[in-house]
């Protein structure tokens, strides 16, 4: 008698047990293009132009984030949707990072896109400021293991005109705390000594042949003991 209760309690609260709620799938983003001059643009004005935003949608999502973000000045924009375009008005003559937040009134998890860049052109424009250097290598947040106390970083840059003259390394304990380590790198890796057992931050300036740079973001690894 006791064991068919106990088989009727299982069925009971199997039966009453809820699906899992799903996480929200990420954006893919379709426009305006990676790595790219963005020419899908309305020219408002010499200053400003109007720029569609458009991705596909994403799997258990009921409204979406656009963010975009100013390379040069760090400045954000946000924007709440249901649909998947919106159009903005930007200044000309910067280059931007763009990404799309999938959102669900069913789950707190909000999902972030891939980041796209892309370069807003002003009139007669002759010269593009380099894109910010992607990290590539140790991935952020990640524990690596050092070779005779050293490391090799990576990283990507790009610039349209393809004149990227130079990179800058700095590198710290802190976000902070971040001091220069090499100013006249001609490759797109440096090999660094550094100490076991230790978190460090590092973020890489890109200069093109007429001065202009552009700062990446500040990724952060830790290495083993």
């Amino acid at each position: 008698m006791r064991v068919l209760i106990f088989l009727c309690l299982v069925l009971l609260l199997n039966g009453c047990s809820k699906d899992p709620i799903p996480d929200p799938s990420p954006a893919v983003l379709l426009n305006p293009l990676n790595n790219n001059i963005c020419v899908n643009s309305e020219n408002l004005s010499s200053l400003i132009s109007n720029v569609n935003f458009v991705w596909q949608s994403a799997e258990n999502s009921d409204s979406y984030e656009l963010v975009i973000q100013n390379q040069i000045n760090d400045e954000i924009f946000k924007y709440n949707t249901k649909s998947t375009n919106w159009q903005v008005n930007l200044k000309r003559g910067f280059p931007y990072s763009w990404w799309v937040n999938s959102l669900s009134q069913s789950s707190s998890t909000i999902i972030k896109s891939q980041v796209w860049n892309f370069y807003l052109e002003s009139i007669s424009q002759l010269s593009y400021l380099p894109f910010p250097a992607e990290l590539k290598s140790p991935d952020n947040n990640s524990t690596v293991s050092l070779v005779q106390n050293k490391l090799n970083l990576l990283w990507n840059g790009l610039d349209l005109d393809n004149d990227i003259s130079h990179y800058l390394l700095k590198l710290g304990i802190g976000e902070n705390e971040l001091f220069i380590i090499e100013e006249n790198i001609k490759e797109n890796s440096l090999e660094v000594s550094l100490e076991p057992n230790t978190k460090y931050y590092w973020q890489i300036i890109t200069f093109d042949s007429m001065g202009n740079n552009s700062f990446s973001q500040i990724y952060n690894f830790s290495t083993s003991p």
